[in-house]
This record gives structure tokens, sequence and C-alpha cells, in this order.
């Protein structure tokens, strides 16, 4: 008899550990600033230390502070960029020398960190809306579902509708728009065979941007055979970006809860929590009874 394998989550079978920021801080003119810094000493486990990681990121400020300060606390998107010696590129000189004085890192743009970030935030009011209910409100806002008017296959069903979504912006920082499109913030995204429910285009839309930023940012099944307990379909990623959109896949598989903790702030994962809990740690929830018998708000 073949024992059942465990419950636990694909995430926490994948073995990827990265590497905070140090040293980082923004380089180069107005025009062209690059996020240079170094790989910390300290590695840790994204997937398994930061399980809402994804929605930390999709929080944050398009401002040079607010990316710093993540990159220093969870480390750069990527491993590569652009080699930066102190407060400059790298030259050709400086790139074939051997001087052991010179302190290489890597560096990448302003548009990168916000293109990455403004991809997952939108996917993520498409997932949240979902959820609540609130399909219709991105119809017009966040969703165009427009006639579709391009060639297709001969002999093959025609869509008469394609979803469009807000995320051209994003397309451009990440150099992922392959050409300027009728409208400078919608890009086509999924055709439909007819102009579905609110519902219907928001889910067609967030499968594909799920699906294809997945693929864009390289995350790959696999199939371990490493675990007492059989074959376990798993993944890997090797970048943070990859990590957190791997990350937000689960959740939207698993149809996971996050909530956002009254005391420190951060998010966490509320799936299997009693319905009142409020708080995402022990020493949040004691913080913040002390608080409330001292007569504060307990935030």
């Amino acid at each position: 008899m073949t024992a059942r394998i465990s419950s636990a989550s694909p995430a926490a079978l994948v073995d990827f550990q990265w590497w905070r920021m140090a040293d980082g801080r923004w380089i180069g003119p107005r025009s062209q600033r690059l996020l240079a810094g170094h790989p910390a000493d300290d590695g840790y486990q994204p997937l398994k230390r930061e399980p809402a990681l994804f929605r930390k990121f999709a929080d944050v400020r398009d401002t040079e502070d607010a990316f710093v300060e993540f990159a220093m606390r969870y480390g750069d998107l990527e491993s590569g960029g652009v080699v930066v010696v102190d407060d400059h590129l790298a030259t050709g000189k400086e790139m074939a020398t051997d001087d052991p004085f010179l302190v290489y890192s890597e560096g990448r743009s302003f548009e990168i960190w916000r293109g990455h970030r403004r991809m997952l935030a939108f996917a993520l009011r498409l997932w949240d809306a979902i959820n609540e209910g609130r399909a219709d409100e991105l119809i017009g806002a966040e969703l165009l579902v427009k006639p579709y008017d391009s060639l297709v296959e001969p002999g093959k069903p025609v869509p008469k509708y394609m979803v469009w979504t807000r995320t051209a912006s994003a397309q451009r920082d990440l150099g992922l728009t392959a050409s300027q499109t009728s409208n400078a913030e919608f890009e086509p995204a999924v055709p439909l065979m007819r102009a579905s429910l609110p519902e219907a285009a928001a889910r067609a839309a967030l499968a594909y941007l799920v699906s294809e930023m997945c693929a864009s940012v390289r995350v790959v099944m696999r199939v371990t055979s490493a675990q007492p307990d059989g074959l376990r379909l798993t993944f890997e990623v090797r970048s943070l970006i990859a990590a957190m959109w791997l990350q937000f896949a689960l959740a939207v598989d698993g149809q996971r809860e996050y909530r956002p903790c009254p005391v420190c702030g951060d998010w966490w994962d509320a799936t299997e929590a009693r319905s009142d809990r409020k708080t995402c740690s022990d020493r949040c929830r004691k913080r913040m009874h002390r608080q409330t018998a001292s007569g504060g708000s307990g935030v």
C-alpha cells in the first residue's frame, strides 16, 4: 500500500536561499538611477520565513527610499544586473583589471523595481476584487473588454472580445511591451468567446498574468524524489521576484487568506487561523493586550 504524501505546501519543499542587500544606495544621474549593492553575508529562506512577502512588496511605495529599505531587508530582486564600482558604472578597464582594492556591486534600475512592483500589485488588486465580489468595479478602471479584431487561424473559433489590463506602464518598465498599443495605459491580455461577466473577465486576466509572469521570471515546475513520503510536485526559483510570484500563484491556487497585523503592520497567512485571531504572532498578541490594558489603541 502506498503511503499518503504529506499536506505540506509545495513552497515548503523549495530549497531557496537568498541574501539581503548590503551597502544599498542609488547611483547615477536622475534619468538613469541604479539601486546598487552586494549580497550580505547572512542568507535566509524567503518562502519559509516570509510567507506573505509578495503582499509586502506590492505595498511598497514607488520611491527610491522605499526600494532601498526593501532591498536591505529582503534582498535584490534578482542576481546579476549592471556592474558598479563605487559610485559609477564599471568601465571596460575596471572590468578587465584584477585590482584587489576595487569593490564591485550590481545595480538595477528604478524602472525595473517599479515595473515589478506595479505588475504584482495589479495582479493582487484583481485577486482581491474577485475574492471580495468587486469584479464589476474593475471594468473600465483596471480592465477593458473590447471587440476582438485580430486575425486568427483558419477554421478556428473566432474570439469576439479581448480583455485588456491596465499594465502598459509596468510592461514598459520591464521591457515586456512588444509594440505600442492603441491605448497608452492598457495592454491586451486574453481573448474571450463572449462578453463575459466581470468576474469571468477578471479571472481570465488574472490567470493570464500569473501564468505569463511566472514564465517571465522563470518559476520552474519540478517533481522531486528527495522527500521520504515519495514523489512530490514542487518548484524551482532562482530569484526573489520569482519566489514572490510563486508565493502568489500558490496563494491563488490554495485560496489563501492574508491579513495585516494591527500591531506591527505585517501581512500574515491567516488561512488556517481561528476566526478570532487578530495578530501575526504571540509577541504581537501580547503587545496588543498590554496596550489595551493600559488604555492604548492596540495599534
